[in-house]
């Protein structure tokens, strides 16, 4: 899985007999005809170089695909679809349909987890093997929301918990809630802004002359120790990981969050071997944890920017 798939976290590799012994189940269940509908639905999956479908889509359809869930639906809102994985094997959220009904938004970005009731059918959600099983939550931001809907087989809950809280949700935020400096009208999609950003650097910078070294700092897979820790101290390692990370970036620098555990850097002007000497001796420590990671790099020396290319030699 981790070979076809690298950007994933250890956490799916790790479960990875677990997740198929689940959908095998599932299959029992649902019989071969029902199942069917599963396999020709991601069969039809895009590339990530298809120009039908945003990074940032491909990326969610990677997760839903390894970690065994059977439907995802996001709606923004409550107004606007933004994703879908799977067949139908309940109604896609409908816009103008809240999941929750739970009074005031908060003035901060959370995700709180819904208790409307399930629309599966009881031959799929009924206990036993291959039983299936709902799980909705709503990621707020100021006065916007984003209505997320599992569908999965039930074995898999503690799993997808994991995952939703600590990478698909925070991947979910940058995806499709605003940009700090645009205003409250406008909502982007983070991986555009991602791919604009490093174009015009590269593309700027190689027009001097200079090469373009650029970085993927992946951290460790934190997932066993967030969970006994809590929220407040996740919160302070992720902010420890930026300020160690933006303590030694040079002036021509410019550092970009794809998720609290994955950076990418852009060094004009630098090797492959002057960033690896920069960091070779810094090691990452917020409080007593000590957090491994990776640097992949790769160096662009001449135009046209092949970005894709790029960002398969950072495994992303």
């Amino acid at each position: 899985m981790s070979a076809l798939f690298p950007g994933l976290s250890t956490a799916l590799v790790r479960s990875e007999e677990e997740i198929q012994e689940s959908l095998l189940d599932v299959r029992a269940r649902m019989g071969a005809v029902g199942f069917e509908a599963y396999l020709r639905s991601i069969e039809s999956l895009h590339s990530p170089n298809d120009e039908q479908q945003s990074f940032g889509q491909w990326f969610l359809d990677q997760y839903c695909l390894f970690a065994g869930f059977l439907q995802v639906d996001f709606v923004f809102d409550d107004a606007q679809p933004v994703f879908r994985f799977g067949p139908a094997i309940v109604p896609w959220q409908q816009p103008g349909r809240r999941l929750d009904e739970q009074g005031d938004i908060p003035d901060e970005t959370v995700a709180n987890e819904t208790h409307a009731g399930s629309d599966l059918p009881p031959h799929l959600s009924a206990e036993g093997p291959g039983a299936l099983m709902e799980l909705c939550k709503v990621v707020r931001h100021r006065d916007h929301h984003l209505s997320v809907r599992l569908i999965l087989p039930a074995r898999l809950e503690d799993l997808a918990r994991n995952l939703l809280d600590h990478e698909i949700l925070p991947f979910a935020r940058n995806l499709f809630f605003f940009s700090p400096g645009l205003g409250d009208s406008r909502r982007v999609d983070h991986l555009a802004v991602l791919n604009q950003q490093a174009l015009a650097v590269l593309n700027e910078r190689l027009e001097q002359g200079m090469i373009v070294t650029v970085s993927h700092f992946k951290f460790q897979d934190l997932h066993i120790y967030l969970e006994m820790q809590g929220e407040h101290r996740t919160r302070e390692i992720f902010r420890g990981i930026i300020e160690y990370i933006h303590g030694n970036l040079k002036k021509q620098d410019l550092l970009l969050q794809l998720t609290p555990l994955s950076y990418i850097m852009i060094s004009p002007g630098a090797t492959e071997e002057q960033i690896l000497e920069r960091f070779r001796s810094i090691y990452f420590q917020i409080r007593s944890l000590v957090l491994e990671y990776k640097i992949h790099l790769t160096t662009v020396t001449e135009s046209p920017v092949r970005l894709g290319q790029v960002w398969k030699d950072l495994k992303l």
